[in-house]
């Protein structure tokens, strides 16, 4: 279903709705315009995780794929954990301090792997709507570049 309504990443709607949201279905996922929207979502989402103290893949996922929701939490961190090449335990230092992105490889990484968790084996996320996604969150919240070439060359 995340990939038929632009969420690749099942990212829950807010209030108030997030920006490029259309909408939710029946269990509180977004529903988006276009992927870059949810890449943008989860960005804010994986950022304000970082600012509260979640700064592992295990710390991350038990708070962002709860197993109240049926969800397994572990499973989903080491999942992501080895498609990065790193541990589930290990602190990653993604985000800055004011929220931005600090290390836009790792983030990528992440990102990848979690819609490829969400969606099914294989999947694959489009790069250019991961760039216009990053492109959102770093305009909105983060360091606000000029254009979204700007963004390409770092």
């Amino acid at each position: 279903m995340s990939d038929k309504n632009n969420n690749p990443f099942n990212v829950k709607q807010w209030n108030p709705p997030w920006k490029g949201s259309t909408g939710r279905d029946a269990r509180g996922h977004a529903n988006f315009s276009n992927v870059a929207y949810s890449v943008r979502a989860t960005v804010r989402t994986l950022a304000q995780k970082a600012a509260n103290g979640k700064t592992s893949l295990m710390a991350i996922f038990f708070d962002y794929a709860p197993i109240d929701d049926g969800n397994d939490p572990a499973g989903y961190a080491e999942f992501v954990a080895g498609r990065m090449g790193i541990s589930a335990s290990e602190k990653l230092y993604i985000f800055g301090a004011s929220g931005q992105i600090a290390r836009r490889g790792d983030l990528k990484a992440m990102l990848r792997a979690m819609a490829e968790m969400e969606v099914h084996a294989g999947y694959q996320l489009d790069s250019d709507e991961l760039e216009l996604g990053l492109f959102l969150y770093e305009r909105d919240f983060g360091k606000k570049p000029k254009s979204l070439g700007e963004m390409e060359q770092r």
